[in-house]
């Protein structure tokens, strides 16, 4: 009978043990600098860090550090138009909480984010500006205005690498109606 309640206990302890983790901040400054599609290599156009990838869009964009913020995205001079880059965690899922927009430079006013699930936001104000894209496997970053340079410096990133899940995992719901067997089965028993 003890070992029943004891099953009953650790199947209900383990159900209610969804996957809990903090929230990633990416520092924008502790990862690695590389440049797969620019063809001058003093310039880069991906930025990897803590399994994250930001890659720009588009041949002859890239960022620099410290030129605006952490990392300051801008057009070079042959592409006016488009600038654009890519936040990705490998294909898997995450959740974009937030941005620190160090500022908007040049002719960019404002940018607009759209993930992988259709979701859109703008944003045009500097500092750390909350998110809500949950559950997207990208999210693209597009400066809104075209013509001449234009540049976003960015500060860091707030990232939730355990996606928000709109129904509970399978997992769970089997653990937890194997505990509330047990405790059914137990008060069975006694009564």
């Amino acid at each position: 009978m003890n070992i029943c309640k004891q099953l009953a206990g650790l199947a209900l302890g383990c159900a209610s043990l969804a996957p809990l983790a903090a929230p990633v901040t990416l520092d924008l400054t502790s990862g690695l600098d590389s440049n797969v599609a620019v063809a001058n290599p003093s310039l880069r156009d991906t930025y990897d860090e803590d399994g994250f990838r930001l890659q720009m869009a588009q041949a002859g964009n890239h960022f620099d550090r410290g030129f605006i913020g952490d990392l300051g995205f801008h057009n070079g001079p042959t592409n006016l138009d488009d600038i654009g880059w890519t936040l990705s965690f490998g294909g898997a899922a995450f959740d974009l909480l937030g941005v620190d927009i160090a500022a908007f430079a040049n002719e960019a006013r404002s940018m607009t984010l759209r993930g992988s699930n259709g979701q859109t936001l703008t944003l045009d104000q500097n500092g750390f500006q909350a998110l809500a894209f949950h559950n997207v496997t990208a999210v693209h970053f597009n400066i809104d205005q075209d013509g001449g340079i234009q540049t976003v410096g960015l500060n860091g990133l707030l990232i939730d690498t355990v996606p928000t899940l709109a129904v509970p995992e399978p997992a769970s719901a089997l653990l937890m109606l194997a505990g509330l067997g047990g405790l059914a089965a137990l008060r069975r028993r006694r009564g």
